[in-house]
């Protein structure tokens, strides 16, 4: 048995000559700084997994794999 540490719904507007997508989404806390996002359509056969990595408190590196498969280096800016 796996404990998720969240589920839920996601809905995407559509693109030009696309239409508007839902998927479902499960997460699980591996450690501290991973994160592990699986990532469902619920229209088409589409899945995405992420994997999340806090580098520092401001900094996070994600890979993303499924139709497209993606890295990126994000920075955290937030205004409290």
């Amino acid at each position: 048995t796996v404990a998720l540490d969240s589920a839920g719904m996601r809905s995407s507007a559509g693109s030009v000559g696309t239409s508007a997508s839902q998927s479902i989404t499960f997460a699980k806390r591996i450690a501290d700084d991973l994160y592990v996002v699986y990532e469902q359509s619920l229209g088409a056969t589409a899945n995405v997994l992420k994997l999340e990595f806090n580098l520092s408190r401001r900094v996070l590196l994600r890979a993303e794999t499924g139709e497209i498969s993606a890295i990126g280096l994000f920075y955290r800016w937030a205004f409290d």
